[in-house]
């Protein structure tokens, strides 16, 4: 298996009719001013490529890791049905983060990860504040 793609996002649709994928704000960075932090939402998204050789279901799981402690490990399933490309998609609610730090987000099979995607937890002195009149 090799992975085309790892994202990670606040929103994420899948249009039934045409299976296309929207993503909404993709997570690159996340600056707070205090810990602990709650991510209220998360999705992370994985485009794997079937080997000739590879099975066309199987187990995995995602693991999120802040530096190097392991906070969120979930089972998921990897399933082809047939064809040679494979997306797999995990919800997350509630994710809280301890500290600053790099969040790595893994798809992992056989101990090995397929794919993953870093966030930058930073700590910052204070707020952002951005202040409009919409008419």
């Amino acid at each position: 298996m090799k992975s085309i793609y790892m994202l990670c996002a606040d929103g994420l649709v899948i249009d039934r009719r045409t299976n296309h994928i929207s993503l909404f704000n993709i997570i690159e960075e996340v600056n707070s001013v205090g810990f602990p932090l709650l991510i209220n939402k998360l999705f992370a998204i994985c485009l794997i490529h079937r080997e000739v050789n590879d099975e066309d279901a199987t187990e995995g799981y995602f693991e999120f890791k802040l530096d190097k402690n392991v906070i969120l490990k979930t089972n998921t399933a990897i399933n082809f049905q047939s064809k040679q490309k494979t997306r797999v998609v995990l919800e997350v609610s509630g994710l809280i983060i301890p500290v600053a730090g790099i969040l790595k987000v893994s798809l992992v099979k056989d101990g090995e990860a397929i794919a993953c995607s870093e966030i930058a937890i930073n700590k910052i002195d204070k707020a952002s504040t951005v202040s409009k009149t919409i008419n």
